[in-house]
C-alpha cells in the first residue's frame, strides 16, 4: 500500500505482504477519514482492512475466513450507511456462503447483518445504493431468485422489496441511482424485459416507470444522474 499526495511524491506505506509478491490491496473506501480496502498478506489470506495513514494504523480488521483462506470482502464507495460500510464476504464455514456484513472499522462492530439464503450457497449481494436512509440491493434468497432487497442495517430491518419476477426466476435488479427521492433502477419481469423501473421503498411503489421496448425484448440496462439545462435531476439512458 503506497501514499501520495497531489503534488507529493509516492512513498510506501506498509509492505503487507512481506518479499516479492503482492497483498493486492482493493477497493479502497472512505470511511470517516479510515481507509478500508481488502488485501492478502500472504497468511490469512484476502481479508478486510483499515488505515489512517500511517504505517502503525494499517491493518488487518478482522480475520473472518479464519486460516489461510479468503474471505474475499467485495464493497464500493456507496455502500455506505450510518456510518458503516457494508459488504459482501464468505466466513469460509460452510454456514452463510458469501453474505452481507457491515462494519464500522473495527473488528468488534464488524458483523453479519442477515444470512439472506439460509445455507451454504449466499445471497451474492450486489449493486447497494442508500436511498433515504436505507440500503437497497439485489440478492438471492434461494426461493425469489435475486430481486430487489433493503436493509436498515439491522438483521429485522433487512427484508425483500418485491418479487418483480414472481417465483424463482431472477429481476437482476442493477444500475441504481436516486432521483427525486426514488430509486431508479433496471430490472427484468420475465414478461417485458429489461426495463426501467422505480421504487419508493415498498413493494406496491415498486413499479415499471415504461415499457420502452415493448414484449421480451430489453430495452438497454446503463444510464447514469445528470441534470438538465435548469438545472432540475434526470437519468440519462
Amino acid at each position: 500500500l503506497y501514499t501520495t499526495t497531489e503534488d507529493g511524491p509516492v512513498s510506501l506505506l506498509r509492505d503487507l505482504r512481506s518479499g516479492s509478491s503482492n497483498s493486492n490491496p482493493d477497493v479502497l473506501v472512505d470511511l470517516g477519514g479510515t481507509l478500508i480496502f481488502a488485501a492478502d498478506d500472504g497468511t490469512s489470506g484476502n481479508e478486510l482492512y483499515r488505515s489512517d495513514g500511517t504505517e502503525a494504523g494499517t491493518q488487518r480488521i478482522l480475520d473472518l475466513n479464519i486460516g489461510s483462506g479468503s474471505s474475499n470482502p467485495a464493497m464500493a464507495p456507496n455502500n455506505i450507511l450510518n456510518g458503516e460500510l457494508f459488504f459482501t464476504a464468505d466466513d469460509g464455514t460452510g454456514t452463510f456462503g458469501t453474505e452481507l456484513y457491515k462494519t464500522d472499522g473495527t473488528s468488534t462492530g464488524t458483523t453479519l447483518v442477515r444470512d439472506i439464503n439460509p445455507g451454504a450457497l449466499g445471497s451474492s449481494a450486489y449493486g447497494m445504493q442508500e436511498l433515504n436512509g436505507t440500503l437497497y440491493f439485489a440478492a438471492d434468497d434461494g426461493s425469489n431468485g435475486t430481486e430487489l432487497w433493503r436493509t436498515d442495517g439491522t438483521e429485522g430491518g433487512t427484508s425483500l422489496v418485491k418479487d418483480i419476477n414472481s417465483g424463482g426466476g431472477d429481476s437482476f435488479p442493477g444500475t441504481m441511482h436516486e432521483l427525486n427521492g426514488e430509486l431508479i433502477f433496471f430490472a427484468n419481469d420475465g414478461i417485458n424485459g429489461i426495463e426501467l423501473w422505480k421504487t419508493d421503498g415498498s413493494g406496491a411503489g415498486t413499479t415499471l416507470v415504461r415499457n420502452i421496448n415493448p414484449g421480451g425484448a430489453f430495452s438497454d440496462s446503463y444510464f447514469g444522474p445528470a441534470s438538465n439545462a435548469t438545472g432540475d435531476d434526470i437519468v440519462i439512458f
